[in-house]
C-alpha cells in the first residue's frame, strides 16, 4: 500500500507570561540567524550547495571552529607576553626603585589593556554570542534557510519556463534547451556563472547539437537576464516558525514537551491540549501564535493511501461563480462566488468604517502639532495656559481613540475566519467531486489569478481573499490520498473552442458568461465545455504544458479545418 506525506498538528495550552517572553525572544533570535543565512547563501554561487544543506552547515562549522582556534592562540600569546613582561618588570623594580619607572610601567600596562580590548572588538563573534542562541539553533536555522532557498530556485525555474514558453523569438529547439537548463540546477548555475559544463549528458548534448553557437549564446544570455530580473530575495518578516531536531525536544509524556531554550541546560516545558499519538522522533516545526498565546507543533508523517480501480479521466474547469465543473455535466461549488463576494464585501465595509476613525486620528495629530507650534511661539501665560489645556484634552481623546477604536486583532481574526470558511468550501467541493466522478486521473489547468486593472477593484479584492494555488494544492493532496494521479495541462484556449466539434466559440452570454454559443452546436455550458478541452489535453502529444499559446491556437485551427475538409469529402462521396 502506497503512502503519502501528511502534516499533523498539536496545540499547547495558553502560555504563561514567562513562557511567552522566553519564546518571543527565542523566535526573534532564530529569525535573525535565518535572515543572515538567507542573505548570505541566496546568491548564484551557492545554488548547488543548498541542495545538500550539510555542505553549508560544515562550512559554517569550520568558520566557527577557526574563530575559536584564533581566540586560543591570541590568549596564549597574551599570556606568554604577560609572563615575560612580569619577569622584566620584577628585575627592573629590583634595580630601579624610582617612582618614575613605576609610573611608566603603569602607562605601558594601560596601553596594552586598551590594545587587547580593541582586538576583542575587532575579532568576529560566534553565532551563539552574536544572537544569544545555542549551537543547535543555528544549525536548524541553516537547514530551514536552505530548504527555503531550494524551493525559491525551483519556483523561479518553473516561472522562467512560462516566460520561455511565451517568448516568440525562441525556436522550439531553443526552448527545449532552456527547459533542460532550468530543470537542472547544476547546469543552470554554470550558465549563470559563465563557466563550461563539467560533464554533458547525452540528452543535453543532442539538444546543443541542434543549435548554432549564436543560438546557444542567445539562450544562455536570455537565461541569465531573466534570472537576474525575476530572482526574489527571501526574508523572514514574522518570527513565528522554527525547526527542531530530535535532540532539541523531549516528550516526558503524551501531553508534555520539553523544548530547548536559548539558555544552556534549560528547557521550556509546555503542556498540550491533547495526547500526541504519533512517533516522537524526527524533525518538527514550532509555530508561535502570538495572538492566541500558544505553540503549535507540526510534524510530517506517512499516511496510508487507498488505491483506485477506476479508469475514468476528468479535467475539471475551475471558476469563480462555480468552483468546479466536469465534462459529465456535474458542477460542484455553486455558491462559491456568492460566498466569496459576501465575505469580501463585508470586510470592505469594515475597512470603510475604519477609515473614518483613521481620519479622526490624523486630524487630532495635526491639531496637537499646531497647538505645539502656537505654545512655543508665545511667552504670555494668559495665552499659553488655555492652549496647554486644549492640547492635553486632544491628547486624551487621541489616547482613548487609539486604545479602544484602532487595532488589527479583531479585523485579522475576522479575515482569517473568512479565509477558513472559503477553504472549507473548497475542500468539501473537491471531496464531493472525487466521490461522484471516481476518477483515476485528474487534469489540472494552470490557475494564476493576478491583480489586473481590467477586472476592477472589487473582483481583484474577491480573488485575493483566498490563496492562489490553494485549489490545485488540495486537489493534488486529496487525490494522492485516494491513489488518483494529477497531471498539469496547458490552459490556453480551453474556453474559446468547442470540445465536441472544435469550432471557435462565437460569444458568451449570461450573468457570469456561463453560456457559450458555438456556430455548430448552439448554446452550450461554457464551464463543462472547457472541462472537455482540459480532459482531452491529458494525453495530447501536440499540446504540452509548455506549448506557446499562439502555437496552440494554430493547432486548434488546423484541426478544425482538417475536420471540416473530411466532412466535405464524406458528403461529396
Amino acid at each position: 500500500m502506497s503512502k503519502v506525506n501528511k502534516t499533523v498538528r498539536a496545540y499547547s495550552i495558553k502560555l504563561t507570561d514567562e513562557q511567552f517572553e522566553a519564546f518571543d525572544k527565542l523566535f526573534n533570535e532564530y529569525a535573525k540567524v535565518e535572515n543572515e543565512m538567507l542573505k548570505r547563501f541566496c546568491g548564484i554561487q551557492y545554488m548547488s550547495d543548498i541542495c545538500k544543506w550539510s555542505i553549508i552547515r560544515d562550512k559554517i562549522r569550520a568558520e566557527q571552529n577557526k574563530i575559536k582556534e584564533n581566540r586560543k592562540t591570541d590568549d596564549n600569546n597574551n599570556n606568554e607576553g604577560n609572563d615575560s613582561k612580569k619577569s622584566k618588570n620584577s628585575k627592573d623594580n629590583k634595580n630601579n626603585k624610582n617612582n618614575k619607572n613605576n609610573n611608566c610601567n603603569e602607562v605601558v600596562k594601560n596601553t596594552e589593556n586598551t590594545k587587547n580590548e580593541k582586538n576583542k572588538l575587532t575579532t568576529p563573534k560566534l553565532l551563539t554570542e552574536k544572537y544569544e542562541i545555542q549551537g543547535w539553533h543555528w544549525v536548524m536555522a541553516t537547514k530551514h534557510a536552505c530548504s527555503t532557498l531550494h524551493s525559491m530556485w525551483s519556483n523561479l525555474g518553473s516561472r522562467l519556463k512560462t516566460l520561455v514558453r511565451d517568448n516568440k523569438n525562441l525556436t522550439p529547439e531553443m526552448r527545449a534547451y532552456c527547459y533542460y537548463i532550468l530543470s537542472a540546477i547544476p547546469y543552470w548555475q554554470k550558465v549563470l556563472l559563465r563557466e563550461p559544463f563539467d560533464k554533458i549528458p547525452e540528452k543535453l548534448a543532442t539538444l546543443m547539437s541542434k543549435l548554432t553557437d549564436e543560438e546557444l549564446k542567445k539562450c544562455n544570455s536570455y537565461i541569465c537576464r531573466s534570472t537576474r530580473t525575476h530572482k526574489p530575495y527571501p526574508e523572514v518578516k514574522n518570527a513565528r516558525c522554527m525547526m527542531y531536531d530530535v535532540n532539541m525536544y523531549k516528550f516526558t509524556d503524551d501531553c508534555t514537551v520539553k523544548i530547548m531554550s536559548n539558555i544552556p541546560k534549560e528547557a521550556i516545558e509546555i503542556k498540550l491540549r491533547g495526547p500526541f499519538c504519533y512517533k516522537k522522533t524526527g524533525d518538527i516545526q514550532l509555530i508561535f501564535d502570538r495572538d492566541k498565546k500558544r505553540i503549535e507543533i507540526h510534524k510530517l508523517i506517512k499516511a496510508r493511501a487507498t488505491q483506485t480501480t477506476s479508469k475514468i479521466e476528468i479535467g475539471p474547469d475551475k471558476g469563480f461563480a462555480t468552483l468546479l465543473s466536469c465534462y459529465s455535466g456535474n458542477e460542484y461549488g455553486y455558491e462559491f462566488g456568492e460566498l466569496v463576494t459576501e465575505r469580501s464585501d463585508y470586510l470592505n465595509e469594515r475597512n470603510t468604517n475604519r477609515n473614518i476613525i483613521f481620519d479622526r486620528q490624523r486630524k487630532l495629530k495635526d491639531e496637537i502639532s499646531e497647538l505645539d507650534k502656537a505654545i512655543n511661539k508665545t511667552t504670555d501665560d494668559s495665552i499659553r495656559i488655555p492652549l496647554i489645556r486644549k492640547k492635553k484634552e486632544q491628547e486624551r481623546k487621541l489616547q482613548t481613540l487609539e486604545t479602544n477604536n484602532i487595532g488589527n486583532k479583531k479585523f485579522n481574526r475576522e479575515q482569517t475566519k473568512a479565509k477558513e470558511t472559503i477553504k472549507n468550501k473548497v475542500n468539501y467541493s473537491i471531496k464531493l467531486m472525487l466521490d461522484v466522478e471516481d476518477p483515476c486521473t485528474v487534469g489540472l489547468e494552470d490557475l494564476t489569478w493576478q491583480s489586473d486593472k481590467s477586472k476592477g477593484k472589487k473582483m481583484n479584492r474577491r480573488l485575493s481573499l483566498w490563496n492562489k494555488g490553494y485549489l490545485d494544492e488540495r486537489i493534488e493532496y486529496i487525490g494522492s490520498t485516494r491513489g488518483i494521479k494529477t497531471i498539469h495541462v496547458n490552459a490556453a484556449y480551453t474556453s474559446q473552442y468547442c470540445a465536441k466539434c472544435g469550432a471557435k466559440i462565437e460569444k458568451r452570454i449570461g450573468d457570469h458568461h456561463e453560456i457559450a454559443v458555438c456556430p455548430n452546436c448552439g448554446e452550450i455550458n461554457a464551464n463543462t465545455n472547457a472541462s472537455g478541452n482540459i480532459e482531452g489535453r491529458i494525453h495530447d502529444p501536440e499540446i504540452t504544458i509548455y506549448t506557446p499559446y499562439h502555437v496552440v491556437k494554430d493547432i486548434l485551427d488546423r484541426r478544425y479545418a482538417e475536420k471540416c475538409n473530411k466532412i466535405k469529402l464524406i458528403k461529396a462521396i
